[in-house]
């Protein structure tokens, strides 16, 4: 468990086209909401996504919200908008952060998203405390099915692609 921090920062995972976050959205939302209730901080930054549809646009605000309402009467929550990468988390965050006067953060996202998560937040300026979230179904229990398994290669996969990408890019070391 990390120490005290000014903010925990939980990262989207998506959301289904009907408007509810994805499962690991909120393996991701308990993690983080849990290390407020532990004291770690008050204050946590929840990412907030939207997508414009044809039928106009879809976000998980609402569902996000229900949940907020039902667990973290305590936790002063501030939801960030507008994201669509890791790094417009990161700066988003960061300039809320910055009008807080919060510096140090808990990054909640999943184990494998986690080294370029942090990475990328330390990269905008933030002191950083990994905290990997618990996740349902990641594949990486030795019990897991071959379906779990399969998410977990496609994760990993997919983090190796995107780490090498923000390499590239500049945008963490």
């Amino acid at each position: 468990m990390p120490g005290n921090v000014d903010a925990v920062a939980v990262l989207s995972a998506g959301f289904t086209s009907d408007g509810l976050m994805r499962s690991e959205t909120l393996d991701r939302l308990l993690s983080g909401i849990a290390l407020a209730q532990r004291g770690v901080t008050p204050n946590v930054m929840v990412s907030r996504e939207s997508k414009l549809t044809s039928a106009g646009t879809v976000t998980d605000s609402a569902d996000l919200q229900n949940l907020v309402s039902l667990l973290a009467s305590r936790t002063n929550i501030v939801f960030v908008d507008s994201i669509r990468t890791t790094r417009t988390e990161a700066l988003r965050m960061r300039a809320i952060a910055k009008q807080n006067g919060w510096n140090t953060v808990a990054v909640v996202t999943s184990p494998m998203h986690s080294s370029r998560a942090c990475a990328t937040f330390e990269a905008v300026g933030f002191k950083v405390v990994c905290a990997p979230a618990t996740l349902r179904q990641s594949g990486l229990d030795p019990r897991s099915t071959p379906e779990d398994r399969l998410r977990a290669f496609r994760s990993w996969l997919y983090e190796r692609f995107a780490t090498d990408e923000y390499r590239r890019r500049g945008w963490i070391r």
